[in-house]
């Protein structure tokens, strides 16, 4: 016999007040860049040119790259997957415009750079 597994019901919470409208609302907002698919991503910063002056962060590095890109591609490379996906997981579309990375990108920017000083 086949094993039943347990599959959860997601029931959507309907908002019963202007209020709690609203609460909800602001939420997915915060929540919107968690959702963007990393696809979308990868072709904004694709698209992106070299708008001022951003070098690469691999400490020791002067390569200038647009400042959407992280780095330039051989350090990127150089960087474990798991920790790339980290960055694609918390960066949001025109961070770097607007200055205002999140923290959770802030804290994988400081992960990253300890295990840069870790293998270097």
């Amino acid at each position: 016999m086949a094993e039943q597994r347990f599959k959860p019901r997601v029931v959507p919470i309907q908002p019963t007040s202007y209020a709690q409208q609203q609460a909800c609302d602001r939420l997915d907002e915060e929540l919107e860049h968690i959702h963007e698919p990393i696809s979308n991503k990868v072709a904004y910063v694709k698209s992106q040119s070299q708008t001022r002056n951003h070098t690469c962060h691999w400490i020791g590095c002067n390569r200038q790259v647009p400042p959407a890109l992280w780095g330039c591609r051989q350090h990127w490379y150089m960087l474990p997957k798991h920790l790339r996906d980290k960055i694609w997981a918390t960066y949001e579309i025109g961070q770097e415009a607007t200055m205002s990375p999140s923290d959770e990108y802030l804290e994988v920017a400081d992960e990253v750079q300890r295990w840069i000083q870790e293998h270097s």
